[in-house]
């Protein structure tokens, strides 16, 4: 973009309107390519996005997460020591995530068990560094209780 067509570029940034004259910018269109990149974000956020955006930051909504993460974290480990404790997982892996790895003593018995509670856990077996491993999201307190009693009446 240069020359006569076009020697003029217009651009917004909050309540700023920038123009920049391709004749008045020295080192031409990748001068003002340089310029343009230090003022206009990466890529186009609409409108409702930044809204939603902003809304999260307010105090109440930063506060609302807070405590969702911590019932996360809580749910994360009761499921975790239930896991442990049952005979059909040999091992659990460390999680910073809203799920578990778990390494299964049979894990076809270990998904009909949770299939027959209403659960789903996801089948890892296909990459061949984890032959033995189930993925289990973390669930209410209510769903985690489901998957561990399908586990131990199976």
């Amino acid at each position: 973009i240069s020359g006569p067509l076009l020697s003029l570029f217009m651009f917004r940034k909050g309540d700023v309107s920038v123009q920049l004259d391709s004749r008045l910018c020295p080192g031409g269109r990748d001068a003002q390519i340089a310029i343009a990149k230090r003022i206009i974000p990466p890529y186009c956020l609409a409108q409702p996005t930044i809204e939603a955006a902003l809304r999260a930051l307010d105090a109440a909504e930063v506060a609302a997460a807070r405590q969702r993460i911590a019932g996360l974290l809580a749910e994360r480990e009761y499921l975790r020591a239930g896991l442990e404790a049952s005979g059909r997982v040999e091992r659990v892996w460390p999680s910073d995530t809203n799920f578990l790895l778990i390494d299964c003593v049979d894990a076809d018995e270990f998904t009909r068990a949770s299939r027959s509670g209403g659960l789903i856990v996801r089948d890892l077996r296909s990459d061949p560094a984890l032959r033995r491993s189930l993925r289990v999201t973390v669930g209410t307190r209510a769903q985690n209780d489901a998957l561990l009693n399908s586990l131990e009446s199976a």
